[in-house]
């Protein structure tokens, strides 16, 4: 019996592309006067992709193009290339990203609602915010959010930096991002990084299940307001009835000293009971 004949398969060459060659395209990019920004785009890709665009696009409204200009800064121009590459293919076009790129592409993403790339951005953005540069003491990525200039921008990523980068760059911060910018950098030093009643509670319980009544204790570093200070538990007992049917400790008891600095907090047990009248 003769096999049946197959037909090659085309599917590559006709995929839908904003370069080279492009077919099929029903959209315009601009960017205000600029004549040599007129990218011709499929409306498909774009409101399926990016949730602005399912307004624009729609047949209803005939319309034809959009002025990215009137809605993104001139930084985010020379990056359209990449964004364009995110939402035809997806991570695997757009390869290494540049520290300075992250802000700009998070402002395009989250401005035009693309939901998939503004979350790749949060998480390029979490994984080198406590990269430091140690041959000139920077920390490049808040370095380049400061560039930027933007108090919106700033003010939703500073949670990413750790407290050290803040502190450290605050000059930097000052004079490169104007009074704004650090003013929001030394608020959240003194009010959102202090810790939190949950996190000195934890610290404490992690250090009752971890050693013996009487025996030292490791201490913590806390930042309060912008000053450091020293956290230090003495486990006291148990209670007979405290543990759960996992056997997690569920009530406990504990000295609990906050100073400035370890020569104020004693080392041993004895000193503590010596020198503290009260439990708190």
């Amino acid at each position: 019996m003769a096999a049946l004949k197959r037909f090659r398969d085309e599917d590559n060459d006709n995929k839908l592309s904003w370069r080279g060659e492009v077919r099929f395209a029903d959209w315009m990019l601009t960017w205000g006067d600029d004549a040599q920004t007129q990218i011709h785009v499929h409306r498909i890709i774009l409101a399926r992709s990016c949730r602005f665009f399912l307004g624009p696009t729609n047949e209803a409204f005939q319309g034809t193009s959009t002025d990215l200009g009137k809605l993104l800064p001139d930084t985010c121009r020379p990056l359209l290339g990449i964004w364009l590459d995110w939402i035809y293919e997806g991570a695997e076009a757009v390869g290494t990203l540049k520290d300075g790129d992250l802000p700009l592409l998070y402002r395009m993403a989250d401005v035009l609602q693309c939901p998939s790339l503004k979350n790749h951005m949060l998480d390029l953005i979490e994984k080198r915010a406590g990269i430091r540069d140690w041959s000139t003491d920077d920390w490049p990525l808040l370095d380049a959010i400061v560039a930027m200039r933007d108090a919106d921008l700033f003010k939703e990523l500073l949670p990413s930096f750790p407290v050290e980068a803040l502190h450290s760059r605050a000059k930097h911060i000052a004079s490169e991002g104007g009074v704004e910018l650090v003013a929001m950098a030394m608020q959240y030093l003194t009010v959102e990084a202090a810790p939190s009643d949950a996190e000195s509670s934890e610290f404490i319980v992690s250090q009752c299940r971890s050693y013996s009544v009487g025996q030292a204790v490791h201490s913590r570093a806390l930042m309060v307001k912008g000053e450091q200070f020293r956290l230090k538990v003495f486990p006291a007992g148990t209670h007979t009835s405290g543990t759960s049917s996992d056997g997690q400790l569920k009530n406990v008891s504990a000295f609990v000293m906050c100073c400035r600095s370890l020569s104020d907090l004693p080392e041993d047990w004895q000193a503590l009971r010596s020198s503290t009248r009260s439990v708190f």
